[in-house]
Parts: C-alpha cells; sequence; structure tokens
C-alpha cells in the first residue's frame, strides 16, 4: 500500500477523531479506500472515500454530522455511513463494490468488518454483465449527444476508462485471480490473457488519458467505435463465463 503524504495523513487524523467524538460508542470503524489506498491517488486532487460504520444509519445519525459536511467537502473528504446489516443484506446486489472495498482498504479505527466479508460468484458475474451492458448503452446513448464533437468525445472515452477497469478486475476474480493487480495496464493485460480477447482500442483510450497521443475527429470517431465493439465482446465474455465452466 502506497504512504500517503504528511498533510493527506493529517486530514484523516482529524476526520478520525471527529467521528470518533461525534458517534461515541455507537461508532464501529473508519475505514479508508478507493484510489487513496491505491497507485492512482494524487494529493489534494482525488478524494479521500472513507467508509464510516456504525450500528445503525438513520436520518438521526446523519444530522448529526451536518455541521461538519462543509469542512469535510473542503477537505475532499467523501463519506459514506453504513451499517453492518445494510452491508450483510447488500453483497448479492454490489459484489463489485464491496469486493473492490474488501481488498484494497486500510483501517483507521475500530473492528475490520470487511475482511470477512464473501460474495457469491454467481452475484459477481451477474453485476460485471449488467455493468458492461448497460455501460455499452450509455456509451451509444452519450455518442450522439456529442455530436460527434471530438474534444467531447475524448472526454466521453477517458472518464469511461476508470469504471471499466474495476469491472476488468472483477472478471479476473471469475477467472480465478485472487487479487487482481491495481496498475491499469497490467489488469487490462491480465484479462486479454484470461478471457481470450484484444482490447486494442482500451490501450489507445488510456494513451489518450496520459496524453500521448492526439487524434483528429475521423480517427476518434474509429476509435471509439472500436472501442463499443470491445465493450460488446466483454459483456459477451461476462454472460458465458461461469456457465461455460458449469
Amino acid at each position: 500500500m502506497p504512504e500517503l503524504d504528511a498533510k493527506t495523513e493529517r486530514t484523516l487524523q482529524g476526520f478520525t477523531g471527529e467521528i470518533r467524538g461525534l458517534y461515541g460508542e455507537d461508532l464501529l470503524a473508519v475505514i479508508l479506500y478507493g484510489s487513496a489506498v491505491g497507485p492512482d491517488y494524487i494529493p489534494e486532487v482525488s478524494d479521500l472515500n472513507l467508509l464510516v460504520i456504525l450500528q445503525e444509519v438513520g436520518p438521526a445519525q446523519l444530522e448529526q454530522a451536518l455541521k461538519y459536511v462543509k469542512g469535510w467537502r473542503k477537505a475532499k473528504i467523501t463519506p459514506l455511513f453504513l451499517d453492518p446489516r445494510y452491508i450483510e443484506s447488500s453483497l448479492d446486489v454490489f459484489p463489485i463494490e464491496f469486493l473492490e472495498m474488501k481488498e484494497r482498504h486500510r483501517l483507521l479505527w475500530g473492528e475490520d468488518p470487511l475482511e470477512e466479508l464473501e460474495v457469491p460468484q454467481e452475484n459477481l458475474r451477474l453485476q460485471c454483465e449488467q455493468e458492461l451492458k448497460g455501460k455499452w448503452l450509455k456509451l451509444r446513448q452519450v455518442y450522439l449527444e456529442t455530436g460527434g464533437d471530438p474534444k467531447r468525445l475524448k472526454r466521453l472515452m477517458v472518464a469511461s476508462l476508470r469504471s471499466f477497469g474495476v469491472v476488468l478486475s472483477a472478471l479476473l476474480r471469475l477467472k480465478g485471480f485472487a487479487v487482481p493487480p491495481q496498475e491499469f495496464l497490467e489488469v487490462l493485460a491480465q484479462a486479454e490473457e484470461a478471457l481470450e480477447l484484444e482490447l486494442l482500442a482500451f490501450r489507445e483510450a488510456y494513451q489518450l488519458k496520459r496524453g500521448g497521443r492526439s487524434l483528429n475527429r475521423d480517427a476518434l470517431n474509429a476509435l471509439f467505435a472500436r472501442y463499443l465493439g470491445e465493450v460488446r465482446q466483454l459483456a459477451q465474455a461476462a454472460d458465458g463465463l461461469l456457465k461455460a465452466e458449469g
């Protein structure tokens, strides 16, 4: 796990102290997750995603935090308030999200409720398929809204990459990878091998994100068409994963 800078560490300590003072014995855990526990965190740019586990989360508990929200927002803190019952009852609905939290998190205070989470494989496969088919439809819809404008089209592809990286990692778990890599290109390479696909358009879109190349309108439209085709291939692969193995 990469080390965070001193200012970010102080921010996390301050938040944890506020939450402990606010909820006392009702607080079960404070957990850092997301980019801040991976290689993609950028100090003062990336959000600090923090999981606050309480005995119970209702309007009264949320109201207690209202006076702190402005300061948290200024510090780029994004808290998520959950209780154990919600977590236990939602593993079948949000398997990707909870697996990401389980594999990449840091306990700041309390007892860790994520370590023992178990997500059924079929629930994970189903969400992968839903995510990919939903994104495939959404990309087509938003493409029409761009009017083919090169800048908007580039932003559309670049903005979608991170969410696809999360789904690719989930597909790798279904193929037997206990903990997929964190770097996008490593995830992409392992997904290509495991699923027997070539995801060249994804690689080119990543180069656009990193500023490694510039494309004109026609080239961007051609790249987008291939990008959509690869998303469709991934959706088909997710659809057949456990079925083929079963």
